[in-house]
């Protein structure tokens, strides 16, 4: 039989992952799709985090991490941060490490999702797993989407914008409690704009 009630996310997530599928008209999803109507569960709609400068972001998941850890809403390992690229999941876990909090990147599933560590991984990296608060880095032209909508004119662009929109699909709904999508003022992802009516800003 199948499954079709998602225990996974609250219906925020779930409604803002949808709202952003949506988009979508080739690239269809398959198991990885959340149908937000037989999502039950109540939570905060995902938080856009948006710093003035792109150098800054690290700093401000960071920040976000020890504010939800130390009013004890979270542990350390309740976190993870979803990256587009291996170069992004590095430079992160330096700036964690700079930063005093306990980190690992994962890679084929050699750490222990229970420990109290902050997990740094790809995205590609995360299907099939889940965290109660997910940050994804990275939503920026360029980046993610590498293709942006001004490039998007031909049918493989517009193929190839439509599959990262499907990478940034999955990133969000490996969230459970809460999202928190991560750009700046500096050339902010086209897809932000797209769930603009079902996020909010801090």
């Amino acid at each position: 039989f199948s499954l079709r009630r998602n225990f996974r996310n609250t219906r925020e997530i779930a409604e803002a992952a949808a709202v952003l599928n949506a988009y979508n008209h080739s690239v269809k999803l398959a198991e990885d799709f959340v149908d937000p109507q037989y999502t039950e569960r109540q939570g905060p709609k995902p938080i856009v985090l948006r710093c003035d400068t792109t150098d800054r972001e690290p700093r401000a998941v960071y920040e976000k991490i020890l504010d939800l850890v130390g009013d004890q809403t979270f542990r350390v390992s309740d976190f993870a941060i979803l990256c587009p690229t291996v170069e992004l999941c590095q430079e992160y876990q330096q700036r964690l490490h700079v930063a005093g909090l306990p980190s690992q990147i994962y890679q084929d599933e050699d750490f222990d999702i229970l420990e109290e560590r902050v997990k740094v991984l790809t995205i590609h990296s995360a299907k099939g797993i889940e965290f109660p608060v997910i940050f994804v880095a990275g939503l920026h032209e360029g980046i993610l989407p590498q293709v942006s909508y001004r490039d998007s004119k031909d049918e493989e662009s517009i193929l190839a914008l439509e599959r990262q929109r499907t990478l940034l699909y999955v990133g969000m709904t490996r969230a459970a409690e809460a999202l928190y999508l991560v750009t700046s003022a500096q050339a902010p992802s086209s897809f932000i704009r797209e769930v603009a009516h079902v996020t909010c800003e801090e």
